[in-house]
């Protein structure tokens, strides 16, 4: 059992890498293609009241 597990984990963790050949999408186009082309500023909403308790 602690073989096929070892296994398994060590195979896993060879799949993975190899799999990704690059990136897809680099963040700035996913945002100028998500927004038209013209992404709104960055900006932080805060939770609180009810809503921060709800969440939290």
């Amino acid at each position: 059992m602690l073989l096929r597990t070892t296994l398994l984990l060590l195979g896993l963790l060879i799949a993975g890498p190899t799999a990704a050949r690059g990136v897809y999408q680099t963040p700035e186009d996913f945002l100028a293609e998500a927004f038209a082309g013209d992404p709104p500023p960055p900006a932080v909403v805060w939770l609180t009241g009810d809503t921060g308790k709800a969440v939290a």
